[in-house]
């Protein structure tokens, strides 16, 4: 058996990067939108405001208009959340109800005198819904983890080892302060101790038999002589204050 020894570090970097706050994303997401439409000065403000002053407006109208999506998707809570063809459009048409205020607010400060009938606050209610459907297309992906989270395929035990080690384990076996990872091909010791690895993978996808051992459920096919024989030819030895339960787990 070939054998290196590997240290997981590299995999809780991973783990922490997939952990990072989302709301930081979506607030870049809001400013880089805000941005490009200060660049682009759609709906005339690049003719009503100076450079300055429709970056400020751009950029304080998106990162208002994320807070107003924030608001509405928890307003809808899970209710709409299966129409994902329709969420935004009513994400965006609920969220633009007050921020068509904000930005009507907005105007009276940079142009001051401005005023909003009935006809063009309707106008301008249109102009913000589009606004928030640019956003909310945005953050769609954002979103839709948050209300529909995924089920792991995988368990924490794999999201730790290495990526050289592949999905495919088969047995773990405590060697003083390390850890062989048994696979199809062979094995690697890496930095880590059984019992972090046994915590890790609560029962998910094996099950710790001796104190010293760890096997994958899928591997093992038969029990015999108090061993249990596993499908790359170990024979694992089964401690006693295991017994119990391995013989709940796999009949002889």
């Amino acid at each position: 058996m070939s054998w290196r020894v590997s240290f997981a570090n590299g995999g809780w970097m991973q783990l922490a990067k997939r952990q990072r706050p989302q709301w930081l994303h979506q607030l870049g997401a809001a400013l880089l939108i805000g941005i490009i439409l200060g660049v682009l000065g759609p709906f005339g403000s690049s003719a009503a405001m100076s450079l300055i002053e429709r970056y400020a407006f751009w950029i304080a109208s998106t990162l208002a208009g994320l807070l107003s999506l924030r608001g509405a998707e928890a307003l809808l809570g899970r209710r709409l959340f299966a129409a994902r063809l329709w969420r935004p459009v009513v994400l965006a048409a609920l969220s633009a109800l007050p921020m068509t205020f904000f930005v009507a607010w907005m105007f009276t400060l940079l142009q001051p005198g401005r005023v909003f009938p009935p006809g063009r606050l309707l106008a301008l209610y249109l102009c913000v819904t589009l606004v928030q459907f640019i956003i909310a297309q945005a953050l769609k992906s954002g979103m839709t983890a948050r209300a529909e989270p995924e089920l792991p395929t995988q368990s924490l035990l794999h999201s730790r080892l290495p990526r050289m080690l592949g999905d495919k384990v088969i047995a773990l076996e405590a060697e003083d302060h390390y850890l062989r990872v048994h696979r199809p091909t062979g094995s690697e010791l890496m930095l880590m101790r059984l019992a972090d690895a046994v915590a890790a993978d609560d029962g998910q996808q094996g099950m710790q038999v001796h104190r010293s051992w760890w096997v994958s459920r899928d591997a093992v096919q038969r029990w015999e002589g108090g061993r249990l024989h596993l499908s790359n030819g170990l024979a694992v030895p089964v401690g006693r204050t295991f017994a119990a339960r391995v013989r709940a787990s796999f009949p002889r």
